[in-house]
């Protein structure tokens, strides 16, 4: 199975265009969800990890292994993506705490 992965980056998932299309549909998605369980648990700091992990990813994918370098590319995706997954993990747990679903 860890031999596949390297094969990944010749199809169009390693693609550049690939990852600013990603983007499109995290970052509302992301939003969307965050703000709606920081309505209800009135947590800010949620916004702000998701937030800064948001930049992170778009940061990573406009300015590319061109600027970055390839390993700043990865590291930045990478702790955009943790962050933004902290953010939600965070704001799954505050609403399970505080009961958002009714």
């Amino acid at each position: 199975m860890v031999g596949v992965f390297p094969a990944i980056s010749g199809t169009v998932l390693g693609d550049e265009a690939f990852h600013v299309w990603l983007i499109w549909g995290v970052v509302p998605l992301s939003g969307f969800s965050l703000l709606l369980g920081c309505r209800r648990h009135k947590n800010a700091a949620v916004i702000y990890v998701g937030l800064a992990g948001v930049c992170a990813l778009i940061s990573s994918a406009l300015l590319g292994h061109d600027i970055l370098g390839e390993a700043g590319e990865r590291w930045t995706t990478l702790s955009g993506a943790g962050l933004l997954a902290l953010a939600h993990i965070r704001n799954f747990k505050l609403c399970r705490q505080s009961d958002c679903a009714q």
